[in-house]
């Protein structure tokens, strides 16, 4: 739903439920619901909206990203090699990065940890779409992370440091072509 509304768009509740059909309740449990995920922010007295994409807001969920796959690499010592991820054969750049990061979170067995990887992974959605466009190294990048699932948890982390500081380097850029396209 909120991909359908660019970004800072007022969510009201009763047009939701006339253009999807349905009563107020479900409307406004699941706006309730995406507010507590973070997908929609809500102000008393201004209602449900679209969250904006901020240049600091990228990097700090990029940061919290790389601290939980560093911690899942790490902490909980996957035995060698993470599985690659099966999407590793699409060529949807978004798809299969997710995959990778899914992938990582998932060996470390930690359900918290895989579904705040997850969440981040929907919120991060617009951006990592805009990466390949924006990031001239992203194609490698994600190449070497796809690789380093096979190898050792050093090398993943290393190749967890290369995919964030390219990140970090196009925040400005990735923003602007998220809130571009809108």
């Amino acid at each position: 739903m909120v991909g359908t509304y660019p970004a800072g768009a007022k969510l009201q509740a009763l047009r939701l439920a006339e253009e999807y059909g349905v009563s107020m309740t479900p409307v406004r449990d699941s706006l309730n619901q995406l507010t507590g995920e973070g997908l929609v922010e809500f102000s008393p007295g201004d209602g449900f909206r679209v969250p904006r994409l901020t240049d600091q807001g990228l990097r700090d969920m990029l940061d919290v990203n790389h601290l939980l796959m560093v911690h899942a690499l790490g902490a909980f010592g996957t035995s060698g090699a993470v599985s690659r991820p099966l999407s590793a054969e699409t060529h949807d750049y978004a798809a299969r990065l997710a995959a990778v990061f899914e992938s990582i979170a998932s060996a470390s067995g930690n359900r918290f940890l895989i579904r705040c990887v997850e969440q981040i992974g929907e919120k991060l959605g617009p951006a990592r779409r805009m990466e390949p466009a924006m990031i001239p190294a992203a194609s490698e990048t994600l190449l070497q992370l796809e690789e380093s699932l096979g190898r050792s948890p050093a090398d993943g982390i290393l190749a967890l440091a290369a995919y964030r500081a390219n990140c970090l380097e196009a925040v400005p850029r990735l923003v602007a072509s998220v809130v571009g396209s809108n």
